[in-house]
Parts: structure tokens; C-alpha cells; sequence
């Protein structure tokens, strides 16, 4: 009996180990984080009158602090050897991460000072000087291209301390003001960012201008996983064509990317910016062709 009932609970336990194994695993439900790693809005800008299937659900908001008017009525500079006393004009906000900034002017019929301080930073991410007889008062050795661009690399080192991480992307000469104007900006993994500065330089060695957007605000940015960049591509690609879908019938539709730009907005989220212009072309011959620009965000979460 003792046998039996040793054999009996033996085949017991394994049958009930095998019913074990045999289960299906519980599936794993993707987490909010995974579900919502991003999100495409349409932004204004585009033609009204394409017959396109546009929507406006995305407005860039500006900084809070805009609202508030600088605490300096007056503040003091010195610019190329010039010592200027600038009122206070307004106070201008941004949709970009800490950029609402306090403006100060002074306008004569022969000078036009204007500069731009960064409300959490104090740093100046504007300036613009003009002087309508400077070009009479100049030597006359001018620099080469080279030496201005080392001018303005010197300068904008004066304001961030790892300038370095600027390349330069763009730059022109201005046969009007005799200078070239330098733009920098930092690359994340190959992408153009917010985080830049435009800078001037006559080819007498002066700075008569610059302009920084987001300086240093990008500094810590990480691009989303190529998977994700994977994903954010096709996610772009479905859009246009539901934005394009009425035209179809009408038009061969294409699109070309004019700019991808990684930025950080007000309220300390991060997004990706794409330009696109659209090309449609008509079936019809009697219709012309056209052209558009459509602006998609891409803000991630």
C-alpha cells in the first residue's frame, strides 16, 4: 500500500511540474515611458490655401518670465573703446530653454547700441553696435578671412567656457559693413542645435554684432536611440502623407528635408525640429506647380 501510494504522489508532482512548464509567460505590457517616447505636432507657417489637410496643434509657448519688465531701468557699457549709458526698451520671451531676455537701446542719427540680457544668466546673448562714420575712421590694413574667423572664435570663448564644442557651420561677407558673420553651433552626434552664436567681425578686427541662441543650454542633450530616430522617420513620413492624402488625386507629392534642428524648449523638454518643403507637381497640365513649407516637432518624452 505504502508502495502505491509513494508511486501515486511521484507521477502527482511530476505531472503537476510538466502543467508548470507548459504555461505561456504572463506577455509584458510596454510601459507609458515606451508607449509615448515621442510625439508629432504640425506647426503654423504652412500654405493656407493648398487644399492640404494642415493643422495648427502646436503653438511655441514663451517663457513665463517674459511678463515681468527689468528690474534695471539703465545699465552702463563700454564698446570699442566707448563708454554708453542704454535705457531699458523692452523685454522680449522665447520659446526656447532660459532665453527671455531684457532689452536695452540708444538710437541717434549717427550711432544705433542695442544689446540683450539674458534673464537667468546675465550674459549678453545680443549686442549690435553701429556707428554710421566707423568706416571712415578705420585704418586701412584689412584682415583676412582667417584672422576674423580666430577674432570671433577668441570672442565667443569670452562668453562659454567650452567654446570648443562650437563648430562653425555657416558663414558670408557683408560688402555693406566690410565683415564677415560667423555662425556656430553645437552638433549632438552630427545634428545641428539651438545652441549657437553669430558673430561679426569687420575686417578691422571690431565686433559689431553678435547673437547667441540657447548658449550652453544643449550641453548635456542625448539624442534619442537610433531605434528611436528609426521610428521618429517613419512617424514623420506617415504624417505628411495624412497632411498630403486630399491631394493625391491631383498631384504627385514629394518631400524634401531643408533642415533638422535639436532644441530644448521653455518649459526644459527637448524636441526635434524638421523643415520640410513640399513639392507637388500636377497631373493635370492645365495646373502649375507649387511649392509649400511644412513644419513638424517633434517633441520627445
Amino acid at each position: 500500500m505504502k508502495k502505491l501510494l509513494c508511486l501515486f504522489l511521484a507521477i502527482l508532482i511530476v505531472v503537476l511540474s510538466l502543467s508548470a512548464c507548459s504555461e505561456t509567460p504572463a506577455a509584458t505590457e510596454p510601459s507609458s515611458q515606451e508607449l509615448a517616447r515621442f510625439e508629432i505636432l504640425e506647426l503654423g507657417g504652412y500654405d493656407h490655401i493648398s487644399g492640404a489637410n494642415h493643422s495648427d496643434d502646436f503653438r511655441l509657448t514663451y517663457d513665463e518670465e517674459a511678463k515681468r519688465p527689468a528690474d534695471k531701468q539703465k545699465i552702463n557699457i563700454i564698446r570699442n573703446g566707448t563708454e554708453y549709458e542704454l535705457p531699458y526698451y523692452q523685454t522680449r520671451g522665447s520659446y526656447l530653454y532660459h532665453d527671455t531676455r531684457d532689452i536695452y537701446r540708444i538710437q541717434t542719427t549717427e550711432k544705433l547700441i542695442e544689446i540683450e540680457l539674458n534673464r537667468y544668466t546675465g550674459r549678453v546673448d545680443f549686442y549690435s553696435w553701429y556707428d554710421r562714420d566707423y568706416l571712415h575712421a578705420v585704418p586701412s590694413d584689412e584682415l583676412t578671412r582667417e584672422e576674423c574667423l580666430t577674432i570671433a572664435r577668441a570672442y565667443l570663448g569670452d562668453y562659454i567656457e567650452d567654446s570648443a564644442q562650437y563648430d562653425l557651420i555657416a558663414d558670408s561677407y557683408s560688402t555693406a559693413s566690410d565683415s564677415y558673420l560667423f555662425t556656430f553651433s553645437r552638433l549632438v552626434d552630427g545634428v545641428e542645435t539651438y545652441d549657437r552664436a553669430k558673430i561679426r567681425v569687420t575686417v578691422y578686427g571690431d565686433v559689431i554684432t553678435h547673437s547667441f541662441g540657447s548658449l550652453g543650454s544643449m550641453r548635456d542633450a542625448i539624442l534619442p536611440t537610433q531605434e528611436t530616430m528609426d521610428d521618429i522617420q517613419a512617424g514623420l513620413d506617415e504624417r505628411l502623407e495624412k497632411i498630403y492624402a486630399p491631394l493625391e488625386d491631383k498631384y504627385n507629392v514629394s518631400y524634401e528635408l531643408n533642415k533638422e534642428e535639436f532644441l530644448r524648449l521653455a518649459d526644459g523638454t527637448y524636441a526635434l525640429k524638421y523643415d520640410f518643403a513640399v513639392h507637388a507637381a500636377p497631373k493635370n497640365s492645365e495646373q502649375s506647380p507649387w511649392v509649400e513649407g511644412t513644419h513638424l516637432l517633434v517633441r520627445l518624452n
